[in-house]
């Protein structure tokens, strides 16, 4: 059962989304997956600003159980808070940061794709797999109004927010930090 968001600002925590048998479920996906490195909008590799690695997941059978969970939380989430108008979630990203590596991603907005506004990403959302007693650093930080915020690390929560707020994923600094990150699509702003 989903818990109920609990709405900081801009953004918006569920808790306990998955749970930790689902999350190993989620993590199988790796077998299947070969993580290469993170690159920026126009798949322009800077490992001073982004540093981590990735794999894309579509929706079909294996993976259905999952979106279902997801959208279930973007759609209860953009009914209270947002009222944006979305399409269906199509793909997620499954992210990597390794301590041994000081990966990081630094501060940026989702709107942006080789120079030029994607204007249908709307919702962004991460989806913390890690425990967060099994890495340091890491940590996911919103610049929202002059204000910086760290969101908790619970594994198994959701936290969704709008994809122009200003965020970044601070240097793992040891262990390895996992998530599911996913953009959430509409039609153009009006």
């Amino acid at each position: 059962m989903l818990n109920k968001g609990s709405f900081k600002t801009t953004w918006v925590k569920w808790s306990d989304l998955f749970s930790k048998e689902e999350i190993a479920q989620i993590k199988q996906l790796k077998k299947d997956n070969v993580l290469s490195r993170g690159v920026l909008a126009g798949d322009k590799e800077n490992l001073e600003y982004r540093k981590c690695k990735v794999f894309f997941v579509s929706r079909d059978e294996s993976t259905e159980w999952i979106f279902e969970k997801l959208e279930n939380c973007i759609i209860s989430t953009n009914r209270d808070f947002y009222n944006f108008e979305l399409y269906p979630l199509k793909t997620f990203q499954y992210t990597s940061y390794v301590g041994d590596d000081q990966e990081f991603y630094n501060w940026h907005w989702d709107m942006h794709s080789s120079g030029e506004l994607i204007s249908q990403r709307k919702i962004s959302g991460v989806v913390q797999l890690t425990d967060p007693s099994e890495y340091e650093g890491g940590d996911l930080e919103m610049s929202i109004c002059g204000s910086l915020e760290v969101v908790p690390k619970i594994q198994g929560s959701c936290n969704l927010f709008p994809t122009f707020v200003n965020h970044r994923v601070t240097k793992v600094t040891k262990g390895l930090r996992e998530t599911i990150v996913f953009w959430v699509e509409g039609p153009d702003w009006r």
